[in-house]
């Protein structure tokens, strides 16, 4: 099963085309993180961009490069 890290509507973009996503009830995730965003509809991999006024950019990724991030199962 697929825990979603950032709740986000992965078709809400800026003109950079990064994913737009507020910060979530359990924290600010770490610039260069990588993790999953979406929600019951789709998800993606993704890595943290950048975190400023309650708003996350979000990169999206391939599982490749997300894994070269940070281990993508938690243990």
């Amino acid at each position: 099963m697929i825990t979603v890290d950032v709740p986000a509507d992965l078709n809400f973009e800026d003109d950079d085309g990064f994913i737009l996503a507020r910060i979530p009830d359990t924290g600010a995730p770490r610039v260069g993180q990588a993790l999953v965003a979406g929600g019951p509809g789709g998800w993606t991999w993704a890595v943290v961009h950048d975190v400023e006024a309650g708003w996350v950019r979000l990169r999206p990724v391939t599982a490749r490069e997300a894994a070269s991030y940070n281990p993508l199962v938690a243990g």
